[in-house]
């Protein structure tokens, strides 16, 4: 006979269409199986659900008022810089994500989807190598949640693409998730080649209440074209420009109150202070090739601007830019060219716009001062100076000398500080400060850093205690001073 279960042919007579002996018992063993298993499956849903309720009674999150769960919520989210983009802490970039915070428990998911705040800030990587926070092709609909979930607030963007295949097809498809809450857009961080920037074709976009403005992108021989994405109506507060020149970006400058440009050509430095009327704020990045013949030789009087930063500017081209300037409002100058301080540029600045200059801080500067400290003339009025990075020759020549008469405080790095300390400027000025008979002309000298060096217990158990005992000093946040 044949059993019609296995087709097994055996000798033993079976009942016409009926199963052998083995396949009857794996049959009723099987049964049992399935009994086990559905009951196995009940009893693992009921103790889900309890396990639910147990942790909604005993979970501490739920017992938190809603305004400390989103506190602790917003703790754990990664660290961002201004512009909304992941900071890396050590070697590898550590965050927690709120789809991470939303998928912990039911209380989490709760937390985490009806706190705003969470989901305002995108960072959105496309194109290339590089690990994406947020995929941009395959799971487009989770930007989109992003957006529903962060209700009315305003959006911090930051997209950054790299060459690759299908990159067009996504960057269209980003744009097309965020235009739809361009009404909502409050900053702005695009970073990419500047051949991708300029086949952007959304100029209609209604992002009229954006705020800050960034675009980072490497230079080439077309940056002199028009950026399509942005439109006349856009009016930011803030932009940081690098690669793209000020003259073909297309928006109002009625509202910008700072500026940072990178690269930038000689016209578009005088048209930055010819139509940015309202900015108080400016830094400027000269680029490696500057000509300095095009530049215009009519003068601009600039009404407002109380902060200037010019670095990597030689003297001809810092003659060049400052000597067509009057600037009535500066209190503030940043760089890292010492040559700015020869009397024919800075003090003939303050000189020509009256202007209360009083802080200068200096950084990296690397300049050979031999061509430099020739001729060097007193500046008065300067009473705030900030030296990050500077020779010890450098050092002697402007505050032994006496260059800065009416200097009030002088801060110093800790690795200058070290390094000046070694070759003995340090305690000179120091003996030459105490020498000093009118106390109001005597200079607070002071040294603050985020340096580990700083731990009050490493500095005073090292040999630097034993220079530092017949001096006063006086510990701050991050540093301390010589009183």
């Amino acid at each position: 006979m044949t059993c019609f279960m296995c087709s097994f042919e055996t000798t033993t007579r079976t009942c016409k269409n009926s199963s052998c002996q083995p396949c009857i018992a794996v049959e009723k063993v099987d049964e049992e199986i399935n009994e086990v298993v559905s009951t196995l499956r009940r009893l693992l849903a009921t103790r889900r659900d309890f396990r639910s309720k147990q942790n909604r009674v005993h979970d501490p999150m739920s017992r938190l008022p809603i305004e400390l769960r989103n506190y602790i919520s917003e703790l754990l989210l990664p660290m961002r810089d201004e512009w909304g983009r992941i900071v890396q802490v050590g070697m590898i970039k550590k965050f927690v994500m709120p789809t991470r915070l939303a998928s912990i428990c039911k209380s989490w998911h709760e937390t985490a989807s009806s706190n705003p705040l969470l989901w305002s800030t995108m960072e959105l990587v496309i194109g290339g190598r590089i690990r994406r926070p947020i995929s941009t092709s395959s799971q487009i609909h989770v930007l989109r949640d992003w957006i529903l979930r962060s209700q009315s607030l305003p959006l911090t963007l930051y997209i950054e693409a790299h060459d690759g295949d299908g990159l067009e097809e996504e960057l269209n498809g980003i744009l097309d998730a965020i235009s739809q809450s361009s009404t909502r857009w409050f900053s702005l961080f695009l970073d990419m080649p500047h051949e991708i920037l300029c086949n952007f074709h959304h100029s209609n976009f209604p992002y009229h209440h954006l705020k800050k403005l960034r675009i980072s992108s490497s230079p080439d021989d077309g940056q002199n074209q028009p950026v399509p994405l942005l439109n006349p109506k856009v009016s930011p507060e803030e932009i940081d420009i690098a690669g793209v020149s000020f003259r073909w970006l297309q928006i109002s400058w009625n509202h910008l109150t700072s500026a940072t440009v990178h690269s930038f050509g000689c016209a578009d430095v005088m048209q930055l202070f010819q139509h940015a009327l309202q900015m108080t704020s400016c830094w400027i990045f000269m680029p490696c090739k500057f000509t300095v013949g095009s530049l215009s030789t009519s003068s601009i009087t600039h009404q407002n601007l109380e902060v200037l930063g010019l670095f990597n500017a030689s003297k001809a081209e810092a003659t060049s830019i400052l000597g067509c300037l009057t600037l009535p409002c500066l209190q503030e100058l940043h760089t890292n060219q010492l040559v700015l301080l020869t009397p024919a540029i800075l003090p003939a600045l303050v000189d020509r716009s009256s202007c209360p200059l009083t802080s200068i801080t200096l950084s990296d500067v690397r300049m050979d001062e031999s061509e430099i400290l020739v001729d060097m003339q007193p500046f008065p009025g300067v009473t705030d100076i900030v030296v990050e990075t500077m020779s010890y020759l450098a050092f002697k020549k402007l505050f032994l000398e006496e260059y800065f008469p009416d200097l009030l405080y002088l801060t110093l790095r800790l690795q200058p500080f070290l390094h000046l300390w070694d070759k003995g400027v340090i305690p000179a000025l120091l003996d030459r400060n105490r020498a000093r008979l009118d106390a109001q002309r005597r200079c607070k000298l002071l040294v603050v850093d985020r340096h580990r060096a700083f731990r009050r217990n490493s500095m005073w158990t090292s040999d630097f205690k034993k220079e530092l005992k017949e001096f006063d000093v006086r510990w701050r946040k991050n540093g301390f001073e010589f009183l």
